[in-house]
């Protein structure tokens, strides 16, 4: 079974982040043979601990078993194979915090057979 590369790039920032600018992203892969995945971290810009638990959990394992489709008007939007879809960290930003949130886009690249 083939897997896809999952790419979280940041889209926008609300406020301010001490972690993140326009552009950053996270790469996560499938590792070769196995059923697991991986965050390259040769890729990778950054990682804050606030995005784990929020959108590699609920989008990336979606995306990485998506497969590109005729009939993706017809799914609902977190079934839309490769995306792209949203996701933001969970910090709610001023006058709550005093970090704003970072608004992910998410999507998969397809990987060749091999």
């Amino acid at each position: 079974m083939v897997r896809n590369k999952v790419m979280m790039e940041v889209s926008a920032i609300n406020g301010k982040c001490p972690i993140y600018e326009l552009g950053d992203k996270i790469v996560i892969e499938p590792v070769p043979g196995e059923n697991v995945s991986m965050i390259n971290l040769k890729e990778t810009t950054a990682i804050c601990t606030r995005i784990l638990g929020t959108a590699l959990t609920s989008y990336t394992l979606s995306l990485e078993y998506a497969k590109p489709s005729q009939e993706d008007d017809k799914k609902l939007p977190w079934h839309t194979a490769l995306g792209p879809s949203h996701s933001k960290c969970p910090m709610v930003g001023p006058p709550y915090t005093e970090c704003g949130y970072v608004l992910f886009k998410v999507y998969g690249l397809p990987q060749k057979e091999g």
